[in-house]
């Protein structure tokens, strides 16, 4: 008897693009706003799946005609074990705008992607989707489901980076800007004690300090060309939980609220309008950020929230493609070539809610630090917003470079216990919020 990998695998690896010959076997994974996930294919691959498929019944067929059963009831059994594995295919085809994310997952051999076919099949008799995979997200909110497709959608964007999308995956969309994006890294740390009202709270947030880093591309390790940490001098007596861990990237500027809010609007001030290349921006808490930005006064009207609009903007989605249909099948022959894409200012990513959908774990997503010692990365004793802005880069390569959501998840240690360890420089610090002014370094308006 064959099962359902066997059938499935040699026919999807016979549509590999030649030049991935050697390399795993690449499938799209889809994932809807419900949260729920969907492995999907070109009607080519079904159809080479349909081909293959029939050569195997036929060959059951024959081992069970010869097969000798000592009843009635014991062939009966063996026939409904045989139709069990003869594929069904569900009926029309699916678009592509209806998923949150597309993207890549690799299965090495045919036990994995048994593995991933049994993990999507709903249990029998059942009028809805009961897979392991997907009945966790039956009743959950739609905007768990975006998470989960933002975070697939990092995977995406870090594999473009580094040139790793396979060519039969044409409907990952376009990645025309790989050489041209930019990644920056944003962090501020708000006074945690405040007890006023959440209005006064949103509107005007006492803010301690403030980061800000680009990182390299596609390595997404440090450059020394942007990098700033920023103490507000109206704020420096009030502190958080924890010691205040000196700035490991230069020198920690102290500053007052105007100064800092003249810095950041000359630093975002291209960031305004549209631009010729794409520029993420990796913040933790997106609405506490977006409450500071405001307070700063930045203008974040073109901004958008989500990778999928990079990866799949609006202007190509006006005539939504099946996946059933064959990649490549369009044809522009006669028509004039595009005008260069415009990309939005920004796109945001928000770390903290990409670790949430990973690990589904609220009370240890609060702070950059604390993700960092849950992931194990490593282990830092306090906070700084200039160094939290490279540790957010750390934690998104972290997962982004990793398998898929659902298969990520197993690969990432257990809860432990909290312990001391080396910060993201292997530093062994020790500094309290107690001591003196001057470890916040030089102000750059001192009255």
């Amino acid at each position: 008897m064959f099962s359902l990998g066997e059938k499935v695998y040699e026919a999807l690896r016979q549509q590999q693009h030649p030049r991935d010959e050697g390399l795993d076997l690449s499938l799209l994974l889809g994932i809807k706003s419900a949260g729920t996930s969907h492995v999907l294919i070109t009607r080519n691959e079904r159809d080479a799946i349909h081909r293959e498929s029939i050569k195997f019944d036929n060959a059951a067929k024959a081992e069970f005609a010869q097969q000798q059963f000592k009843d009635k009831k014991e062939r009966e059994e063996a026939r409904a074990a045989m139709y069990r594995t003869f594929l069904r295919f569900p009926r029309g085809s699916v678009t592509l705008g209806e998923f949150e994310s597309l993207s890549p997952i690799f299965l090495p051999d045919m036990d994995a992607l048994s593995t991933k076919l049994d993990s999507l099949t709903p249990a029998k008799a059942s009028t809805h989707d009961n897979s392991r995979a997907n009945r966790a997200y039956q009743d959950t909110h739609v905007a768990y489901g975006v998470q989960r497709g933002q975070f697939e959608n990092s995977r995406v964007v870090y594999l473009v980076l580094q040139n790793q999308i396979s060519r039969n995956l044409r409907e990952l969309g376009d990645t025309s800007w790989r050489t041209s994006l930019r990644v920056f890294s944003f962090c501020c740390n708000i006074w945690a004690n405040d007890s006023r009202s959440a209005w006064d709270r949103k509107t005007v947030p006492k803010v301690l300090d403030i980061g800000w880093c680009e990182a390299g591309v596609p390595s997404l390790e440090p450059e020394e060309k942007t990098q700033r940490h920023l103490v507000l001098k109206e704020n420096r007596q009030l502190s958080n939980p924890g010691t205040i861990d000196p700035y490991e990237y230069g020198e920690t500027e102290l500053c007052s609220l105007e100064s800092a809010t003249q810095r950041l609007q000359y630093v975002f001030a291209k960031f305004a309008q549209p631009l010729p290349y794409p520029t993420i921006l990796l913040v933790h808490d997106v609405q506490t950020t977006i409450s500071v930005l405001q307070h700063l006064g930045l203008d974040m009207a073109l901004w958008k929230f989500d990778l999928k609009s990079l990866l799949r903007p609006a202007e190509s989605s006006s005539q939504p493609r099946g996946r059933s249909a064959s990649p490549g099948a369009t044809n522009r022959s006669g028509r004039d070539s595009p005008p260069p894409r415009r990309y939005a200012p920004l796109y945001v990513v928000d770390v903290q809610a990409l670790f949430v959908a990973l690990l589904r774990e609220q009370d240890t997503s609060k702070s950059v630090p604390s993700i960092c010692k849950r992931l194990d990365l490593y282990r830092p004793k306090g906070w700084c917003a200039g160094n939290e802005c490279w540790m957010m880069v750390d934690v998104f390569r972290a997962m982004a470079s990793g398998k898929s959501i659902d298969d990520q998840v197993r690969d990432w240690p257990k809860p432990v216990q909290s312990k001391e360890g080396p910060s993201r420089k292997q530093k062994d610090v020790s500094k309290s919020a107690s001591e003196s002014e001057s470890e916040y370094g030089n102000s750059d308006d001192e009255e």
